[in-house]
């Protein structure tokens, strides 16, 4: 749970939030009620702005992210959207999971997190926690290989 929803969480049961701190229990509602959607099976043609265009038609958006390759700026086939409201986001995922973009069709449905992030194994150098991380090897909580790069 991030600062502003632990500060806000209690005052807004107190009934106080909205009073006494308008700004932190804004910022936390706005927090609290947001969903990440994540799209798959994008086409490689697929741009950020057919994207946006394409759920913007549900809502206003927070972000809207389509990952590409770094040397071609082509897209890797997903990308992730950022509703303000997770009813917005729940009615696009119902609704376009499935659906033909582009000639094929979308995969829709909630982001989950980071594995990274939940168990805080890795290499701070990338890669895989589970394939040992990055260059510099790592010995993730999943490695099965020992560690792996050249340290491993």
């Amino acid at each position: 749970m991030n600062t502003l929803a632990r500060i806000a969480n209690p005052l807004r049961r107190a009934g106080t939030a909205a009073v006494a701190f308008p700004a932190v229990a804004a910022a936390s509602a706005r927090f609290m009620a947001s969903k990440t959607v994540f799209v798959g099976n994008l086409s490689w043609s697929a741009r950020h702005d057919d994207l946006r265009r394409l759920f913007e038609a549900y809502g206003p958006l927070e972000s809207v992210r389509l990952m590409t390759e770094r040397e071609t700026g082509r897209s890797r086939g997903f990308g992730f959207v950022t509703f303000a409201e997770d009813t917005n986001a729940d009615k696009a995922m119902q609704e376009l999971d499935g659906k033909d973009f582009h000639g094929r069709p979308l995969r829709v449905n909630e982001s989950t997190s980071d594995r990274r992030t939940e168990n805080n194994s890795g290499s701070a150098f990338g890669g895989r926690p589970e394939q040992g991380g990055g260059s510099f090897g790592g010995s993730g909580l999943n490695d099965k290989s020992g560690g792996g790069g050249f340290l491993g």
